[in-house]
């Protein structure tokens, strides 16, 4: 079976024949490189959330902590000054939750979550009523809504 092509033509043909392989080769081995480099960003995203969230659990552990001094400082009538210098570390605390929250919210942390409870809109917003009510809450209360926050946040971790 003998074609009559030139030999320009068959010799560009059996180019093609290497040619096509090798691109797809090529655009697979790009490919593949561009997943790994937004997987390792993502991953170093995942990374900077985690720390923050960290942080968050941290910080509400330490306003617990303190918001419970100062509750049961009331109930007693403790008026010392290493009671009244709690005020000043919660104020402290507090103004680190609020710009953890920050940090997280413009990481967009949970901008895909499914789960209301998750979302930092909800969890900033628990935050803000705790915060404004915790003084009159009973102990009781008072430690189970911080120990809320701090489970929501570690659910999310």
């Amino acid at each position: 079976m003998r074609t009559n092509l030139s030999v320009l033509t068959k010799i560009i043909l059996s180019n093609l024949f290497y040619i096509i392989p090798v691109g797809v080769l090529i655009y697979l081995l790009i490919t593949v490189q561009t997943q790994e480099i937004d997987f390792a960003l993502l991953e170093k995203r995942g990374n900077i959330q985690q720390r923050s969230l960290q942080k968050l659990v941290e910080h509400f552990g330490a306003h617990a902590y303190l918001s419970q001094k100062e509750i049961y400082g009331e109930i007693y009538g403790d008026t010392s000054t290493e009671n009244q210098g709690s005020e000043i570390h919660i104020a402290e605390i507090e103004k680190n939750i609020d710009v953890t929250l920050l940090d997280i919210e413009r990481l967009n942390a949970f901008e895909e979550s499914h789960q209301e409870h998750f979302h930092i809109k909800t969890l900033k917003k628990e935050w803000e009523e705790l915060k404004s009510q915790y003084r009159q809450l009973t102990p009781e209360a008072s430690d189970e809504k911080h120990l809320h926050l701090i489970s929501d946040v570690s659910n999310i971790i």
